[in-house]
């Protein structure tokens, strides 16, 4: 049986986010656990096992899905991790979202620990639970359709922790690291978000913020492995597809704008980068030069978009280009209304964009692309066609004008 198609996903962490808490839910809502331990089997790695089992928390009904690893698995750095992603059996998409994610767990540990990226080195067990839940998480997310991903404010509990360091304050620092872009608050106590979660949040949402209008058509609950004290211990998911909002404003929320800023960016990328953009219905893309950190020149990225289209926009510009994230904000566009209106010249005819000013006096623009079109078409001067429309609208809305004589030859 096919699986249902779920455009929009609405993460909610009100009691955190880990990575087997993303497993739970997204079977719960109704992704196969036959087909997940599939999906991790792809990875080729012996002694690596999944189990699911009911559980309630809090008197919620929910799905536990545990990483089994068996014991005396090797350190895994960046340098295996990345070659054992790309051998995988795995789908291109899910091989490269899975590589991002991982990337981003590896560049905050790094930075804590002021070392090399190529240095660090996951904890031999918890590679192994971390590589389980990262592919799974991502297959599943890639199978389900899902497009666009949104998520509310991430509890990440409060109190220590124990880990191979020793006892460290919650959040723990890899995981403040991973979610510096996101808005956090302690509530519980203990960890409630761990570095795998956190890493799955920052690669894959799109926006943090309250639940925008959607149609939800499917709900899982991923239950955390113990019982916090007055709350469920659960990660939710709200799956469907965006709505118009009930006031009818705007098109299913509005627009947005996608930020992203970048060094290391080679300049031959951007112009197909511009392209592919527009291709997949961004409404505007503009570069502009900065200078960033270091004292290095790099390259502001801005897409304007419909909120709908925002999910789709960023992932293109995460596989176009190096970048490990963007921003999103909304944002308020007015815009005067307007309607296409043909006009006919020596060369061709051309459509003129045309709107209204406030006086009511029409402003009109020739269409570039049927301008340049008929300019190559006659080897001639692209200003001469743009020229020639622009009088043919001029004697078109001034008809009581009269003609230039014409030049004898």
């Amino acid at each position: 049986m096919p699986l249902r198609r779920h455009p929009f996903l609405y993460v909610d962490p009100f009691s955190g986010a880990s990575g087997d808490m993303f497993l739970g839910a997204l079977v719960d809502l109704g992704y196969p656990f036959s087909r997940l331990r599939e999906d991790v089997s792809a990875l080729g790695l012996p002694g690596l096992t999944l189990r699911r089992r009911r559980v309630t928390r809090a008197g919620l009904a929910a799905t536990q899905v545990k990483v089994q690893a068996a014991g005396g698995q090797p350190h895994r750095g960046r340098r295996e991790i990345r070659g054992l992603l790309r051998r995988a059996r795995l789908e291109p998409e899910v091989r490269h979202r899975a590589l991002e994610v991982f990337e981003g767990l590896i560049q905050a540990e790094a930075r804590i620990h002021r070392i090399a990226p190529d240095r660090v080195h996951l904890h031999e067990v918890g590679a192994l639970d971390a590589l389980a839940d990262v592919v799974g998480t991502v297959s599943a997310l890639h199978a389900l359709g899902v497009e666009e991903i949104v998520a509310g404010p991430v509890n990440v509990g409060s109190g220590t922790v124990a880990c191979e360091h020793g006892v460290l304050p919650v959040p723990a620092p890899a995981t403040a690291a991973l979610l510096s872009h996101a808005p956090i608050y302690a509530a519980g106590e203990g960890e409630l978000t761990t570095p795998t979660g956190a890493a799955l949040l920052r690669a894959l949402v799109s926006e943090h913020a309250p639940l925008p209008p959607a149609l939800v058509e499917a709900v899982g609950h991923g239950a955390g492995s113990r019982e916090v004290p007055g709350r469920p211990n659960l990660l939710r998911l709200l799956a469907g597809r965006r709505a118009v909002a009930p006031d009818g404003a705007g098109r299913a929320g509005g627009t947005v704008e996608i930020r992203a800023q970048m060094d290391d960016a080679d300049p031959r990328l951007l112009g197909h980068l511009m392209d592919r953009l527009l291709d997949d219905g961004a409404l505007d893309v503009y570069f502009a030069p900065i200078q960033m950190k270091k004292n290095r020149p790099g390259v502001l990225v801005v897409i304007l978009a419909r909120r709908e289209a925002a999910g789709a926009l960023g992932r293109r510009l995460l596989d176009e280009t190096p970048t490990l994230g963007y921003r999103v904000v909304a944002v308020e566009r007015q815009e005067r209304e307007r309607r296409w209106e043909k006009v006919r010249t020596p060369y061709g005819s051309v459509r003129m964009k045309v709107a209204d000013d406030d006086a009511g006096a029409p402003l009109a623009t020739p269409e570039y692309e049927d301008c340049r079109r008929l300019a190559q078409a006659r080897d001639i001067p692209l200003r001469r066609v743009l020229e020639a429309a622009a009088a043919a609208w001029s004697r078109r809305a001034s008809p009581g004008a009269t003609a230039a004589p014409r030049r004898k030859r």
